[in-house]
Formats: C-alpha cells, sequence, structure tokens
C-alpha cells in the first residue's frame, strides 16, 4: 500500500487483481478440457471476458 490515506485504492487494486486471477483459473481449467473443436474461443463470465484455445 502506497498511500495508508487512499484505502479506497488499495481494495479496488486488490479487486482487480483476484479478478484477474479468477479469470486465468476459468481460462486453464477450460484449456484443460477435452474439446472437439480447436481454435480460440470466447467465455463471458460474471468476471469478465475469458480467451482459451
Amino acid at each position: 500500500m502506497k498511500n495508508p490515506k487512499d484505502m479506497a485504492a488499495f481494495i479496488y487494486g486488490i479487486r482487480d487483481e483476484v479478478i484477474l486471477l479468477g479469470l486465468d483459473i476459468i481460462r486453464e481449467t477450460l484449456e484443460d478440457c477435452e474439446i472437439v473443436k480447436t481454435g480460440q474461443k470466447k467465455l463471458v463470465t460474471s468476471l469478465g471476458k475469458v480467451s482459451f484455445r
């Protein structure tokens, strides 16, 4: 935390990092599944868009 008086920015920064982590976990899980069609796919989740192959 760079500025202790800016707690909101600190909290939003943590939230953003956690969301990115969640999207990475979703992408990796989907890429590990056996998928019949290959190519780039996109999925819209409550965390945001996930692109995977």
